[in-house]
């Protein structure tokens, strides 16, 4: 992989076995650094999963019980993730916290701005309701 300025030095290009092409679909002029490595990186493993490499078990809980801390918001959770040392979630498997506290965060005053509006709206709608009732009859 080369630098997102300038891509790769003359250097590595001599030395490189095969060149890579990643195709682009749409409006995009080119992809980050990042992105293109992850798309190069993904391909291999599926292409060559020997290439994953194996890391010893101790080195793998070792890892997992620093990642587990880190993702923790609670000691409850902390607990939750040490835990599942031993007997990780298969890959991709959701480990983050429940979907209620994924919603944006509203302050408390303009949640109650938000509440007040809603239920003047709801009287408005009442009250042309029954003007439009007490019309027709």
């Amino acid at each position: 992989m080369g630098r997102e300025a300038d891509g790769v030095s003359a250097e590595m290009l001599e030395a490189a076995d095969r060149r890579v092409c990643l195709p682009m679909y749409g409006f995009n002029d080119s992809y980050n650094l990042s992105v293109a490595t992850a798309m190069v990186l993904h391909h291999l493993f599926l292409c060559c999963p020997e290439a994953r490499g194996d890391l010893p078990p101790e080195r793998r809980r070792a890892l997992r019980a620093e990642w587990y801390s880190r993702l923790a918001r609670t000691d409850a959770q902390r607990a939750q993730f040490l835990a599942r040392l031993d007997d990780p979630p298969p890959p991709f498997a959701d480990v983050r916290r429940p979907d209620e506290h994924r919603t944006a965060w509203v302050p408390p005053k303009i949640a109650r701005k938000e509440q007040e509006q809603a239920a003047s709206l709801a009287e408005q709608r009442q009250a042309l309701r029954e003007d439009g009732e007490a019309g027709g009859a």
